[in-house]
């Protein structure tokens, strides 16, 4: 059963299971969990979903990307986000966060700033137009 009601918990794996973790800013944090809201799944497998999707983490070539995340924190300062996750999808995080130069807490950062439903857009009402004559 997941932690929070309404929210499904990934499946067990016979491999095993490693941490994911780092301190973020408390806004990221925030954002981590509206996104696991929004997907209806716990934030261990959201992480999941996540670095399953960072196609970057696939990169194997030596080329470093450049990227500018925000500076994750460190111990004492900022939330900690973490979740259990399955040992590929942990081995696939550090393969993505070697890729783009960055460690695994600024790596979530970057995750987590581009989901789309962790990061929901206001919209502002539209003036209608008129297009009768």
């Amino acid at each position: 059963m997941a932690a929070i009601p309404g929210r499904t918990r990934r499946a067990n794996s016979d491999e095993g299971d490693k941490i994911l973790q780092g301190f973020v800013p408390p806004e990221i944090h925030a954002r981590a969990h509206r996104g696991a809201a929004a997907r209806g799944v716990s934030v261990a497998r959201y992480l999941e979903i996540l670095v399953e999707a960072d196609t970057v983490a696939d990169d194997t070539a030596d080329t470093m990307l450049i990227c500018r995340p925000r500076t994750a924190l460190g111990s004492g300062k900022g939330k900690l986000l973490q979740g259990r996750v399955r040992l590929d999808v942990y081995a696939r995080a550090r393969r993505g966060a070697a890729v783009r130069g960055v460690r695994i807490a600024q790596y979530l950062v970057i995750l987590v700033e581009a989901d789309p439903q962790a990061n929901p857009v206001e919209q502002k009402p539209m003036d209608q137009l008129s297009l009768s004559a």
